[in-house]
C-alpha cells in the first residue's frame, strides 16, 4: 500500500491538492486499486478530478476497470454580469457509461435586466433532458414589460433506459429523438 499527498498554494492564490493512493493484494486481486485525486481552486474556478483504477490489471494503462469523476465550477462574473457554469461528469468505460450534467446561468444588469439559464444532461453522447429559461426586462418609463421563453426537451423514457446496452443504436435522424414536450411562448428573446 502506498499513499502520497501534495498540497500547494501559488502566489496567484491558486490552491492545488493531489492525492494518490494504491493498494495491491496478491491473494484477492479484485481488491487492487489505484486512486488519483486532483483539486484546483482559485477565485474564479474550482475543478476536481478523480480517477480510480481497480481489478486484476489495475496498474496497466489499458485497464478498462476505471471510474472517472470530474466536477467544475466557473464564475466569470463582473459588476454588471453574473455568469456561472457548473459541470459534473461520470465515466465508467467497462460499463460503457458516459454521463455529463451542465448548468449555465447568466444575468446581465445594464440599465435593464436580462437572464438566461440552461441545464443539459448528456448520457452516452445523447441528450435525454434539456431545459432553459430566458427573460428580458424591456420596460419603458410608464410601461412594465417582460419578454421571455422557457424551453423543456426530454427524450422518451424507454430510450433512456436502454441507452447503456451495448447493442443499442439509433441514428440521429430517428424520430425517437424528437422532443416529448416543448414549451415556448411566441415572444422571441435575444441571447446573451
Amino acid at each position: 500500500m502506498a499513499q502520497k499527498i501534495k498540497r500547494e498554494a501559488s502566489p496567484l492564490e491558486t490552491y492545488k491538492l493531489q492525492v494518490q493512493h494504491e493498494f495491491h493484494c496478491t491473494q484477492i486481486t479484485s481488491y487492487n486499486h489505484k486512486l488519483h485525486l486532483q483539486h484546483e481552486e482559485n477565485e474564479s474556478r474550482t475543478n476536481t478530478q478523480l480517477e480510480i483504477n481497480y481489478g486484476k490489471h489495475w496498474d496497466e494503462i489499458n485497464n478498462r476497470k476505471k471510474i472517472f469523476i470530474t466536477q467544475l465550477f466557473k464564475n466569470d462574473s463582473s459588476l454588471s454580469l453574473t455568469n456561472y457554469f457548473m459541470e459534473f461528469t461520470l465515466q465508467i468505460p467497462e460499463k460503457q457509461i458516459n454521463y455529463r450534467t451542465q448548468l449555465q446561468h447568466s444575468h446581465l444588469l445594464q440599465g435593464y435586466a436580462e437572464s438566461n439559464t440552461h441545464a443539459k444532461v448528456l448520457y452516452n453522447d445523447k441528450i435525454p433532458f434539456q431545459a432553459g429559461i430566458q427573460w428580458k426586462d424591456t420596460s419603458k418609463p410608464n410601461l412594465k414589460k417582460w419578454e421571455g421563453s422557457p424551453s423543456f426537451w426530454m427524450v422518451p423514457e424507454a430510450q433512456r433506459l436502454h441507452a447503456a446496452e451495448q447493442s443499442w443504436e439509433h441514428p440521429a435522424s430517428s424520430s425517437k429523438e424528437s422532443p416529448l414536450l416543448t414549451l415556448s411562448p411566441p415572444s422571441p428573446l435575444v441571447h446573451l
